[in-house]
């Protein structure tokens, strides 16, 4: 199983997304890989960035990758290490892709800041989506340093139910209300699960 990571813009590039939610219509360069498909598409992630000074698409040193094949493992230190460089000081959007075979990989979206990953749970997920999940755990924990993992899940989803269970079964606790971990995106209409990595 093989990991690579390529970032999405720290703000939409097209227009300004509202807190709570993001825009629709076309998506820039630096976001190839947001499912069409995908039932949470008003993501708090967006919230997070929100309050970001720069976008990294705007810079000469964006995280963007527009490719499908895993990352040179040249690549994907210098993403990481611009990771850490930034998550402390603003949020930073990643789209991890983690391969399970040749052809087959995962894909998950998440925001870094300081010690916190915020996930949002793809639309549909894979066969193959747990042990891809557990993997990203381990590298959000080891590599980007990373304490605790907050997973937003949207009230109306149809196997909302089925997520939760299987989430606690793995260890995630639900987020109480006026957690200051759900502080930057607290939104009824989201259950937040967290995870301490400690």
């Amino acid at each position: 199983m093989e990991l690579s990571m390529c970032g999405g813009p720290d703000v939409p590039a097209h227009q300004p997304a509202p807190p709570g939610g993001v825009s629709s219509g076309a998506s820039s360069p630096a976001t190839p890989s947001t499912p069409t498909h995908d039932d949470n598409h008003r993501d708090l992630l967006s919230t997070l960035l929100w309050s970001s000074v720069s976008s990294l698409s705007n810079s000469e040193e964006s995280l963007s990758s527009d490719s499908t094949a895993p990352a040179h493992p040249i690549h994907r230190e210098e993403t990481i290490r611009k990771i850490l460089e930034r998550k402390d000081s603003k949020a930073v959007k990643i789209d991890l892709k983690i391969y399970l075979t040749e052809n087959t990989f995962t894909r998950w979206e998440a925001v870094v800041k300081g010690n916190t990953m915020y996930l949002r749970v793809p639309g549909v997920l894979q066969s193959g989506s747990k042990e891809s999940f557990m993997l990203l755990l381990d590298f959000a924990e080891e590599r980007l340093r990373c304490s605790n993992c907050i997973i937003c899940v949207l009230k109306s989803r149809p196997d909302r139910a089925t997520l939760l269970r299987t989430f606690m079964f793995m260890g995630f606790q639900l987020l109480p209300p006026g957690s200051p971990l759900a502080a930057d995106i607290a939104n009824p209409a989201y259950v937040f699960l967290h995870y301490n990595m400690q």
